[in-house]
């Protein structure tokens, strides 16, 4: 929406455009949401995000400065006072520093429960899924597979510990790191 400024003392002829008090709210939010995340992240995490990106140090100190308060009042105030200078710098690097290991950890999770799947049809449907598994990659061994398979199958008859059950996942999950398998069929 664009408005002029009243003639007078300090006034513009310029148009300027007007964001409205509810935007400027909800956008010091987000920023306030971003710095309350930054100072409740993992200090692994944190530290890989902050070497990513090259913040200023006043930033970082202020980071390192919330992390220590143990009081929740004190905690968010401090929360505040970055957030107010976050509000300074772009933030889209940030954001996509933040983003990064959280797509990371969602790919990886996916990746084991079709590994987790393969695993399960496998154990539960014999012969036919090894058939479809060693069309997907030449690189299995199916007597190996096979015997696997029924040692998983007693382990479980006689409610012992499932160690070839996940002998099996990490044989699936080497050959899936050379050649990623596709989905695993339905278990039946």
């Amino acid at each position: 929406m664009a408005s002029q400024k009243p003639e007078g003392k300090g006034a513009s002829i310029d148009a300027v455009e007007e964001i409205s008090k509810s935007q400027r709210k909800r956008e010091a939010h987000d920023v306030f949401l971003l710095a309350r995340e930054l100072v409740e992240m993992k200090p692994s995490t944190l530290k890989k995000i902050l070497s990513s990106v090259n913040l200023d140090e006043d930033i970082s100190f202020e980071i390192a400065k919330a992390r220590k308060m143990k009081s929740h009042g004190a905690r968010k105030r401090e929360t505040q006072f970055l957030s107010k200078q976050l509000r300074q710098i772009d933030l889209d690097l940030l954001r996509m520093a933040i983003e990064q290991p959280k797509e990371f950890a969602l790919a990886e999770s996916l990746r084991q429960h079709r590994l987790e799947s393969w695993r399960d049809a496998l154990i539960a449907n014999g012969d036919s899924v090894v058939n479809q598994l060693c069309a997907t990659n030449s690189s299995f061994d199916r007597q190996q597979l096979r015997q696997m398979i029924r040692n998983a199958r007693r382990e479980a008859a006689h409610n012992k510990p499932p160690a070839t059950s996940r002998s099996l996942f990490r044989l699936l999950a080497g050959i899936d790191q050379q050649q990623a398998l596709p989905a695993a069929p339905e278990a039946s």
